[in-house]
């Protein structure tokens, strides 16, 4: 089954790869596509991995073959009907849009409750009343709607869709639907979208910055590191890679970085994100001490209440310590502070957990 990361990133590849085959080119080589999407050779492999197409040694991937297999995958090339709902500035951007029939799919309905817009032409459709949706929708047999409606009334319109036989909507509406665990939703949200870019020139940005979800923080680093022991050079270039990107997508840390085990009395600083930290810390000492001695992750919500608690950097409030262990043993810890009192959660630890366990291949 292709992951929902490698889905998100086939429409960024369908659009380079028809641009070359416009071009005039038939090959195109991992790296390359890597270069121009910022994602990594490998990472590149593994989603192209997904679409049954091998690529050959020195040449590259079949343009056309990835095409038409990337768009076999995304069910791009069987047509889909859907239904949208609401008239408004945004439905008839939507009803107007050539563009979804370049993914298969076919607005063939628009409905809204406003009578005064019933029965008048949007595009190349006659607005219909709300009263038909359940009817049309049965018909036809529509699976999809598109959901474009004020946010006071879209939680009513997707019970209503819902009841009517609709598993799948996207919507464009400023709210969080509650809808059946069977029924897909993604949510469009023009508000969350323009925060990202508004802030990318203010300060906001530097305290909100997570770009990747959990799976996809989990999949990059699956691309980044060896899965098997390395030598000591190539560890400290995992660690480094794999400190650099938890850094950049959690939010509001000071510190972040390894401890490895140098002896049986002592850690020794490894790669890390930071200001200057201690470059050793004693068995059974501080946080990463105990957590090395008790072979088990410790989350500190206030570092002041935590007995012996070593200072490496003032700013530091709250710590989670994860132990990395292979063979029932300790070979290094992550360690990640932040400067806000209680600020990890259950989801983080387990992520930061995992991130542990996968790195436990280097060091086997």
């Amino acid at each position: 089954m292709i992951s929902i990361p490698t889905i998100k990133r086939f429409p960024s590849y369908l659009r380079l790869l028809r641009q070359y085959k416009e071009e005039g080119e038939q090959w195109v080589s991992a790296t390359r596509l890597a270069e121009e999407l910022g994602l990594t050779p490998i990472q590149v492999r593994k989603d192209m991995a997904g679409t049954g197409v091998e690529g050959k040694p020195k040449v590259g991937f079949e343009i056309e073959s990835l095409i038409s297999a990337i768009i076999c995958n995304l069910g791009w090339d069987t047509p889909t009907d859907a239904i949208l709902i609401g008239a408004g500035h945004l439905g008839g951007a939507l009803a107007r849009y050539e563009g979804f029939a370049t993914y298969g799919l076919h607005i063939v309905a628009v409905f809204d409750a406003d009578p005064a817009k019933v029965a008048k032409t949007i595009g190349n459709k006659v607005i219909k009343p709300m009263e038909a949706i359940e009817a049309f929708i049965k018909k036809n047999a529509i699976s999809i709607a598109v959901v474009a409606v004020p946010a006071d009334v879209a939680q009513e319109v997707a019970d209503l869709l819902v009841e009517a036989g609709i598993k799948a909507i996207w919507n464009f509406a400023p709210k969080d639907l509650r809808l059946p665990p069977d029924v897909v939703v993604e949510r469009t949200d023009l508000a969350t979208s323009f925060a990202v870019l508004s802030a990318n020139t203010g300060e906001f940005l530097a305290v909100e910055k997570s770009v990747l979800s959990h799976e996809e923080i989990l999949e990059q680093l699956d691309s980044l590191i060896a899965s098997h022991k390395v030598p000591l050079r190539r560890l400290y270039c995992d660690l480094a890679n794999t400190s650099a990107l938890l850094a950049a997508n959690l939010n509001d840390l000071n510190w972040l970085g390894f401890y490895l085990v140098e002896n049986s009395n002592s850690l020794i600083l490894g790669p890390f994100q930071g200001r200057v930290a201690c470059t050793s810390i004693p068995f059974g000492k501080g946080v990463c001490g105990r957590a090395w001695q008790e072979k088990r992750t410790i989350v500190v919500p206030n570092v002041n209440a935590f007995k012996g608690h070593i200072v490496c950097d003032s700013a530091s409030l709250s710590e989670v310590v994860v132990p990395i262990i292979v063979n029932a043993e300790v070979v290094a810890l992550l360690d990640v502070d932040s400067p806000l009192e209680a600020r990890f959660t259950a989801k983080e630890v387990k992520l930061l957990e995992e991130v542990a366990s996968r790195l436990g291949a280097i060091f086997a």
